[in-house]
């Protein structure tokens, strides 16, 4: 079957059928035209990449979570010594004031 009809199934096994190979195209059942050999490994390379971009995706998501939870932390910390400072210079004026 496989050389009369190119059908992928006779050498591959049941989960093959609808596959099949014709003047040197490989046809998978959800499209019309064959693959040959050069497009079919160009798609092995650009998933690959697609993988790996996607990883780069995560981490970067990661990495700007962690550098969030950073800024808030800072932003935590100023209004905490503003505050302080406000304070500490309001105490200050008001000991200038008694001991002039």
């Amino acid at each position: 079957r496989l050389y009369l009809s190119g059908d992928a199934s006779a050498l591959l096994g049941d989960e093959w059928k609808g596959y099949r190979f014709v003047d040197n195209l490989f046809y998978v059942p959800e499209w019309s035209n064959g693959f040959p050999p050069h497009e079919i490994r160009a798609m092995f390379w650009k998933v690959q990449q697609l993988w790996s971009l996607q990883r780069e995706i995560e981490l970067l998501k990661q990495e700007l979570d962690r550098r969030n939870e950073d800024i808030n932390t800072l932003e935590v910390r100023v209004s905490f010594y503003k505050r302080q400072l406000v304070l500490e210079s309001r105490f200050g004026m008001i000991l200038e004031r008694t001991f002039s």
